[in-house]
């Protein structure tokens, strides 16, 4: 392909370059520390950087021709590696050793065994890891961008202003997402349309979680994919997209903290015993426990998002962008206020924070400090100001008082043999 000259500053192609520049420099930022190994934050910072590069490339492949040694191919290949350090690092740090204080003594033993085979099990990706980093897959990746971003190469389409890409783009992601299958886990159809079951026990939603895992997994995966594709085009629209951007990724805590509980399922049933509910029976009541309450959050989610009406004002919002700054400050100038933002969903979820775990009701009761997993509620779009901004709501959403503590748990423990 021949060399195309650097497009204006509103071009799609100019956007592409910033967005390789700033997500490729960001990941590199990161390799030093992830040698040293003092905090598994540095490593998941450089994977999300490799991701949104990864992303960006998909976004803008025909605005830029990126190197052939920094495809997408290449970048999966090294993140498959950094992935097999960062997925002992969350199973060790983020599940086993925070469930470890609500456990008694006999308990922690058997947990504390099944850690130590993870140790030595890291050690062994680690090692290949670092290996990694001085082989010339890794080396070729970098070097190609470097030489890359002195002198960008671009497409015959990279002229195209970016506004008038945006919906081509994100239409066709959200059809993808209203027609994923995993939204149509435990629901029932009937001539009112479909509903998601309100009366679901521990057995059967654990069987469908073990059996559908991958389902729900890929489904987190493509809201994931909506999410970090959106994030380019922001500032193309109101402040109410962002607001849904934002609300995808609770959508995506959530299942993942479902998908967390599947892995650590497999984990103990492995590493601890087959029958390992037997070998740590106050976990087993917290797993059971957590999974119902999660699952009744996520079903919040799944039947908006299964409403047509919220479907389509989405995709509405898709093709209606902000006007042009010049002209919204003119108009704001002749008015005196500022035009009001209507949100598109018409209810929003408060942020769940995935590492969160709730403390369980024991007779070893977990210490103050324990963190709780994602809670979501329903915001009417009628809220105050300070309600419709997810990332700045008043008091802790994130955890509950000892009086819905107990309601929760009683609820949770009547529906245990359903």
């Amino acid at each position: 392909m021949s060399k195309h000259p650097a497009p204006s500053a509103e071009s799609f192609g100019h956007h592409a370059a910033l967005a390789v520049k700033k997500h490729f420099h960001y990941a590199m930022k990161f390799q030093t520390d992830v040698l040293r190994d003092s905090d598994p934050e540095n490593l998941h910072q450089m994977r999300v950087g490799l991701r949104r590069l990864r992303t960006a490339i998909r976004v803008f492949h025909f605005g830029v021709e990126v190197p052939a040694d920094g495809r997408n191919s290449r970048i999966r290949k090294i993140m498959h590696i950094l992935g097999a350090v960062r997925d002992l690092d969350v199973l060790k740090g983020e599940i086993l050793e925070e469930l470890k204080p609500l456990l008694d003594e006999a308990e922690r033993s058997a947990l504390d065994a099944a850690i130590a085979t993870l140790d030595k099990e890291r050690d062994v990706v680690f090692a290949k890891m670092r290996k990694l980093f001085t082989a010339s897959l890794y080396k070729s990746f970098k070097q190609s961008y470097q030489d890359w971003l002195k002198s960008p190469r671009y497409t015959e389409n990279s002229h195209y202003p970016m506004a008038g890409m945006a919906p081509d783009i994100l239409l066709p992601l959200l059809s993808q997402l209203f027609l994923h299958p995993g939204w149509l886990l435990g629901t029932v159809s009937s001539e009112a349309g479909i509903q998601v079951r309100k009366h679901i026990g521990y057995r059967s939603l654990h069987g469908m979680l073990y059996d559908e895992q991958e389902v729900l997994h890929d489904l987190r995966k493509q809201i994931k994919r909506v999410r970090y594709q959106s994030e380019f085009f922001t500032k193309l629209y109101p402040p109410v997209f962002a607001a849904w951007i934002k609300e995808l990724k609770r959508c995506q805590d959530i299942l993942g903290w479902l998908n967390d509980t599947a892995v650590l399922h497999d984990f103990l049933r492995s590493r601890v015993h087959e029958n390992w509910e037997q070998e740590l029976p106050t976990l087993n009541q917290y797993i059971r426990q957590e999974q119902l309450r999660v699952w009744r959050q996520w079903q919040t989610i799944q039947q908006r998002y299964l409403n047509h009406d919220l479907r389509n004002k989405l995709r509405m919002q898709i093709l209606q962008q902000s006007p042009p700054a010049a002209a919204t400050a003119e108009k704001k100038t002749k008015s005196g206020v500022a035009g009001k933002t209507v949100r598109v969903s018409g209810a929003g979820v408060t942020p769940p924070n995935r590492q969160a775990r709730q403390k369980v009701a024991t007779p070893h009761p977990a210490p103050a400090g324990l963190k709780t997993p994602p809670t979501a509620s329903v915001v009417p779009a009628s809220s105050t100001k300070a309600d419709s901004r997810p990332d700045k709501q008043q008091g802790n959403p994130g955890r509950t008082t000892a009086a819905e503590k107990t309601k929760s748990n009683n609820s949770s423990a009547s529906s245990l043999d359903g």
